[in-house]
């Protein structure tokens, strides 16, 4: 640049300036759509995160209506047991006997 005029070198810097400032102003367009793919990646990851947790809770909800139910099944067989034992306590009283078993 020494067979330039000052103003051909200012001239000269300002565009070089403004080649910097328009590559900068690119690399951040692409920096920005790229961070707006990863962000639209991210709410698809959260919303999956959010359909697993509600699975997750209706599980436990199903598993915890099935305890119940097994407990309940338990209480009710408990039941019948004693019915049972009654049934056959009252048959003895009454004289009644177990039929022999046949062997064929």
């Amino acid at each position: 640049m020494p067979n330039l005029s000052i103003e051909q070198r200012f001239s000269a810097l300002h565009d070089r300036v403004d080649d910097v400032g328009r590559n900068v102003l690119n690399k951040i367009d692409k920096l920005d759509k790229r961070m707006d793919k990863f962000d639209q990646r991210m709410d698809g990851f959260e919303r999956r995160l959010d359909d697993l947790q509600q699975d997750v809770n209706l599980l436990k909800q199903d598993v915890s209506l099935l305890k119940q139910d097994v407990g309940q099944l338990k209480q009710d067989v408990g039941e019948l047991k004693l019915g049972m034992v009654d049934i056959m306590s009252m048959l003895a009283s009454l004289g009644a006997t177990a039929p022999e078993r046949r062997v064929n």
